[in-house]
């Protein structure tokens, strides 16, 4: 749980999605389309957070985020990149 009240910026501008193909099967779509869909932010970059937010997230989601400060997160379950 966080400390005290946060209002979260939009954060739109410093988020990158993008689309690849999925693992596993899919059917006839497995080869042709791109549907797992992944998220990344650098938070370490991030300039819409301030410091003690970054060091809460960095603690709170480590387990998503890389050596570098990027959190990732991606989604592959559905067959469909508009549902992932």
């Amino acid at each position: 749980m966080m400390d005290g009240p946060y209002t979260i910026p939009d954060l739109t501008t410093e988020l990158k999605f993008t689309t690849s193909r999925s693992s596993g099967p899919g059917g006839q779509n497995v080869n042709k389309l791109e549907t797992k869909v992944e998220l990344r932010w650098n938070i370490v970059l991030s300039t819409l957070i301030d410091e003690s937010l970054k060091r809460r997230l960095m603690n709170e989601l480590a387990n998503f985020i890389s050596k570098e400060g990027i959190f990732v997160l991606s989604d592959q379950s559905s067959r469909s990149q508009y549902k992932n």
